[in-house]
């Protein structure tokens, strides 16, 4: 193991180099949407009138929805021997430090500003022209444009997944009516999902593509989904939004 560990860590990959790229990526993000927003006489929608405590707790509950299923979902896939995860790093406080930075370089590097433009800004400009659940499957496209135009979409699982990911997130900005829920639930899925990449050498995974779809995507989608049913007010699918 020791051998396969170092192969993974010799591979040129600096977490610290992500981490600055991310906050880059934020900065130059929230200014152009500051700067758009303020030259643009209408209210983009991207700065919602939320306290720190009310986001910060939508953003929670976006983790959680992800997590919770999530768990359960690796734990079946692992009781049915779907898929086997070997740890590579027997270090708890190495394995948490790294699970942390990640989740803070995710967070900065694609889920803030991806989720602010697609299910921010866009989303909410859409809503005041168009019924809701014509916004959910725009933004889809718009996403998947965006994925392969930066190309993201580099093999047959990517262009499976990221489709369907930005319809599920859509769904989720609609139905709780707020971009802190899915800034939340894509921070946990793709801290957790290149958490589990050898390049990190914390794990390896046999049977990776059976926990992806059944635990990452699967039981996360339909009890997420299912919660914030009950969470949030039945979002008016044919409705506009005035602002």
């Amino acid at each position: 193991m020791d051998r396969i560990q170092q192969s993974y860590m010799e591979s040129g990959y600096s977490q610290l180099l992500h981490l600055l790229m991310g906050v880059t990526i934020t900065l130059l993000v929230l200014m152009t949407l500051y700067i758009v927003g303020d030259c643009n006489k209408e209210n983009l929608g991207w700065r919602e009138h939320r306290s720190f405590k009310t986001k910060l707790s939508s953003f929670i509950s976006g983790f959680l929805i992800w997590l919770i299923p999530a768990t359960l979902g690796v734990t079946l896939c692992i009781t049915l021997g779907w898929s086997n995860v070997i740890i590579l790093n027997t270090s708890i406080s190495n394995m948490l430090i790294g699970a942390g930075l990640l989740m803070i370089t995710v967070f900065l590097i694609e889920a803030l500003p991806e989720e602010l433009i697609f299910r921010g800004i866009i989303f909410k400009l859409l809503q005041t022209i168009l019924p809701q659940w014509s916004v959910v499957m725009i933004q889809t496209v718009l996403f998947s444009l965006f994925a392969w135009g930066i190309g993201a979409m580099y093999s047959s699982e990517q262009i499976q997944f990221l489709p369907g990911f930005a319809l599920i997130l859509g769904y989720l900005r609609a139905v709780s009516g707020t971009v802190w829920v899915t800034i939340g639930f894509h921070t946990a899925i793709m801290t957790f999902t290149q958490f589990l990449l050898p390049i990190h050498g914390y794990a390896l995974v046999v049977g990776m593509k059976a926990m992806q779809f059944t635990a990452f995507v699967l039981l996360p989608s339909a009890l997420g989904g299912i919660f914030l049913s009950y969470l949030y007010p039945k979002p008016d699918w044919k409705g506009i939004s005035p602002n």
